[in-house]
C-alpha cells in the first residue's frame, strides 16, 4: 500500500495517468506492479515498474541489480515528488555482538540460523520520523529479523553510503510486522507477542545502534517447533499488522475462517483490533470494539495506516485490506481487495477492472 500526494508535479510520470482529487485519497499498491486510487476499482500499471518490490508510506521500493562494479541496492522512489532514497542490499551485513563491537562484514547467509540465503530478502521497510534511520524486516516469509541502516541525506548516489546493521545475538523469529513508535522499532510475531528495540547512533562507528530486541508483551505458544511448522503450513492464514493511529500503537489481527453457510463451507476473513497499553507493570493488548466512526484503517503486508475519512464522505469504522500472498491463494484468488465493517463484523470483497 502507498499513500499518495494530491497534486503530482508536471515532471512526474504519473501526472497524466493518476486522477487528482482536492484531498489526498490513498492509492493502494498491488503486489503485481499495479495500483488503484481508492475507492475506485480500476487498476493502473506503475510506469517503469520493472524491479518493483513493495511500498513504504509514500515510496515505491524497487530492487536494482548489481553489476561488475558493485552490489545491487534497493531504491525508494516517491512517484509524485521525485524524491529517492537509496538503501544497501543484503549482500553485506554488520553483525553487532556487543556495543561498539562487530563481526567482520559478511553475507547474511553466513549466519547459520538464518533462512536459506537466496530466499532471504527485505520484507518491509519503515523510516523513522525525520528519515535518518531506516528499519527493515528481513527474512524468507516465515522467519524474520530486524536490520537497521542510517540514511544520510545526499547519499542517494553512493552505493556504499550505508550498510545494514543487525544484532548478532537476536534470534530469527516468526515476525509478522514492524513499526516505528515512540523512538523505538516494534515488532509483532505470529502469536501476538510484541518486541521493542531502541534506536540511536553508535558513537564509535556512526552506524545505528542495535541491541537484543526486548520482549514487551509475551503471548505463549506451547506447541513444539516441529508441530508448529506443520500447523503453519496446514492452518488457514493469519496475519498481524502494526500501525500508529492517534499517537497510539495498534495491532490488527486478520485471520481466514472456514464457515458453514448451509450449503457448504466458505472461507471468510475476520479482524480484531488491539491497542497497546504501555503499563509499566504489565504491558498488554487491549481489544477495541471500534476504531471510530471517522476512521478507516488500511492494512497490507508492506504498509498499514489509519485515515480520517469523513472529509471524503466515506464510511468510518472500516478496515480495508489487500488480498495478497497467502490470503489470496487460500481465500479468493480472483479478488484483489476487501473491506470489513467493525460494527457488524461483515466483510465484502472486490475485483479490479
Amino acid at each position: 500500500m502507498v499513500l499518495t500526494t494530491p497534486n503530482p508535479p508536471p515532471s512526474s510520470p504519473w501526472s497524466s495517468s493518476s486522477p487528482v482529487s482536492p484531498l489526498p485519497l490513498p492509492c493502494l499498491a498491488l503486489p503485481d506492479g499495479s495500483f488503484f486510487p481508492f475507492p475506485s476499482t480500476t487498476s493502473l500499471p506503475f510506469p517503469n515498474a520493472a524491479g518493483y518490490h513493495g511500498s513504504s508510506s509514500d515510496y515505491l521500493i524497487f530492487t536494482v541489480s548489481g553489476d561488475v562494479s558493485g552490489d545491487g541496492y534497493y531504491l525508494l522512489v516517491n512517484p509524485f515528488t521525485g524524491d529517492t532514497v537509496r538503501l544497501p542490499s543484503l549482500s553485506r551485513i554488520r553483525f553487532v555482538v556487543n556495543s561498539g563491537m562487530a563481526l567482520p562484514w559478511r553475507n547474511i547467509a553466513d549466519d547459520q540460523r538464518a533462512p536459506y540465503g537466496e530466499t532471504t530478502t527485505v520484507r518491509k521497510v519503515v523510516m523513522c520520523p525525520g528519515g535518518e534511520f531506516v528499519a527493515a524486516m528481513v527474512g524468507d516469509g516465515k522467519l524474520g529479523k530486524i536490520a537497521m541502516c542510517r540514511h544520510r541525506h545526499g547519499d542517494e548516489g553512493s552505493s556504499s553510503s550505508s550498510r545494514w546493521v543487525m544484532s548478532g545475538h537476536d534470534a530469527w523469529r516468526w515476525f509478522d510486522d514492524i513499526a516505528f513508535y515512540d523512538g523505538k522499532v516494534y515488532a509483532v510475531d505470529d502469536a501476538g507477542s510484541l518486541f521493542a528495540m531502541d534506536t540511536g547512533v553508535d558513537n564509535l562507528t556512526g552506524e545505528p545502534e542495535v541491541a537484543w530486541a526486548k520482549i514487551v508483551i509475551k503471548v505463549s505458544d506451547d506447541s513444539p517447533p516441529a508441530r508448529r511448522r506443520w500447523r503453519k503450513e496446514k492452518a488457514p492464514p493469519s496475519m498481524r499488522y502494526l500501525l500508529v493511529s492517534g499517537g497510539k500503537l495498534m495491532m490488527v489481527h486478520r485471520a481466514a475462517k472456514a464457515m458453514s453457510d448451509g450449503g457448504g463451507t466458505k472461507t471468510t476473513t475476520k479482524f480484531e483490533v488491539f491497542k497497546f497499553k504501555a503499563d509499566l507493570v504489565s504491558p498488554r493488548w487491549l481489544k477495541m470494539a471500534s476504531v471510530g466512526d471517522d476512521v478507516a484503517i488500511f492494512v497490507g503486508r508492506w504498509f498499514s495506516f489509519a485515515l480520517r475519512v469523513s472529509k471524503y464522505k466515506l464510511p468510518g469504522n472500516r478496515i480495508h485490506f489487500l488480498d495478497d500472498d497467502a490470503f489470496r491463494r487460500h481465500c479468493c484468488p480472483d479478488d484483489k481487495f476487501g473491506s470489513y465493517d467493525m460494527a457488524d463484523g461483515k466483510g465484502a470483497r472486490g475485483h479490479l477492472a
